[in-house]
């Protein structure tokens, strides 16, 4: 079983979770999926609820369009006054999370923009830009594509098999790595012999 969390601004984006979420409901016994829209009254604030959900997850799933979303006013927690996503994204990262994210061609009018009236917005802004280019300098985990709610279930649905696929081969290889030890005993005699070296007396 892997434990997913589902990240992104969330006006802008609501159709595009719920398709996300509906996909996640055919397989949550094996992917049990977050997401803010299951959240309830904890005694805790969003920002470290979410925080928490990331750290505690397997496979973290990110989507960007053109909104940078909410700044939490916390200087303990968002001392460098980066949006809850971007935040999110930031503790997945250095948790070694698997990291699927989806990014929205830049400036796609379908998708809002942040409120332009808002005091916040050219920081908003800069923030969006600098960091959908950090999401996609990173070469670990590239994003994909997506412009319409079913081609991101499509792409979400193709990664989360690989993923599944991909450790089943690291299982694989761990497994036939360990059966060629047992079974190669030129390997276990060659370490037998420089054991037996080391313990003989001068």
């Amino acid at each position: 079983m892997k434990k997913v969390y589902l990240s992104s601004t969330f006006r802008d984006l609501e159709s595009y979770r719920n398709a996300v979420i509906e996909l996640f409901t055919y397989i949550n016994s094996d992917f049990p999926l977050t997401c803010m829209e299951s959240y309830t009254g904890v005694n805790m604030s969003p920002l470290e609820k979410c925080m928490a959900d990331v750290a505690s997850c397997d496979i973290y799933i990110l989507l960007i369009a053109n909104r940078y979303g909410f700044i939490p006013n916390n200087d303990n927690l968002n001392p460098q006054k980066k949006s809850i996503t971007e935040l999110e994204f930031d503790t997945a990262m250095a948790g070694k999370k698997q990291v699927l994210v989806f990014m929205a061609n830049e400036g796609d009018r379908q998708f809002p923009l942040d409120n332009p009236t808002e005091t916040d917005f050219e920081a908003k802004k800069s923030g969006l830009t600098n960091f959908r280019r950090k999401v996609g300098e990173q070469r670990t985990y590239p994003p994909k594509g997506f412009a319409t709610p079913q081609e991101l279930v499509n792409v979400v649905s193709a990664s989360i098999i690989l993923t599944l696929n991909s450790g089943i081969l690291a299982t694989k290889q761990q497994l036939d790595e360990n059966f060629r030890y047992c079974c190669n005993r030129n390997q276990q005699f060659t370490e037998f012999e420089i054991k037996k070296k080391k313990k003989a007396p001068p």
